[in-house]
């Protein structure tokens, strides 16, 4: 990796020579294609796979299209839990960024991607699986999901923080957990939040 910029917060690298290197509009600029997006701080990390763009240094602004996050630094698999950027925007004098239109793969509880907005950042973390970062937020602000675990449905909002499903209500529409057992109800819990993780629900 190539070191773009570094500060006492974070520091940006690229896997990748520069495709490209020029002025425009009085502002030197260099551009990257097929790279890879590290930030570092401490033994945290975030990184963009595949991504291309273009940083103006003297804006400390990285200009990116396209690129692949995932949730391994939290444990979660990186062939069945990601997201895909569109057009993004980072300020490299910070150790976050977030994106809007991003395309969120959980093949764990949804047959097909969700859209919604992307936040990721990199802080001071003895042992970054716990993290509370990648961050989703999808656009739609209802589901309807048949065994999010073993006999139980779920039923509204939904975003991910690290590795937890946070499932969302609001104060007149709360979010929904029915337990079933043998076809028969045996319990349902409404509340404006659950955090679900593969082996627990609380509220």
């Amino acid at each position: 990796y190539s070191v773009i910029i570094v500060s006492h917060r974070v520091k940006w690298q690229v896997s990748q020579m520069p495709s490209d290197i020029g002025y425009k509009d009085g502002s030197p600029y260099v551009s990257f294609s097929n790279t890879d997006l590290l930030a570092t701080h401490s033994v945290d990390s975030m990184l963009v796979k595949k991504t291309t763009g273009t940083v103006y240094p003297l804006q400390e602004k990285w200009v990116g299209q396209y690129g692949k996050l995932t949730w391994e630094r939290v444990g979660l698999s990186k062939d069945s839990v990601y997201a895909e950027l569109n057009r993004y925007e980072i300020d490299l004098s910070k150790a976050e960024f977030s994106a809007d239109s991003a395309r969120f793969i959980n093949l764990n509880y949804f047959e097909t991607p969700l859209l919604g907005r992307l936040e990721d950042k990199v802080s001071n973390l003895d042992n970054p699986k716990r993290s509370t970062y990648l961050r989703f937020m999808t656009y739609t602000k209802k589901f309807e999901l048949s065994g999010v675990l073993e006999g139980i449905d779920y039923e509204g909002g939904f975003s991910m923080r690290g590795q937890r499903f946070i499932g969302s209500g609001q104060r007149n529409e709360k979010a929904k957990i029915t337990i079933a057992k043998n076809d028969s109800v045996k319990l349902v819990a409404m509340s404006e939040a659950f955090v679900i993780d593969p082996k627990q629900i609380f509220s």
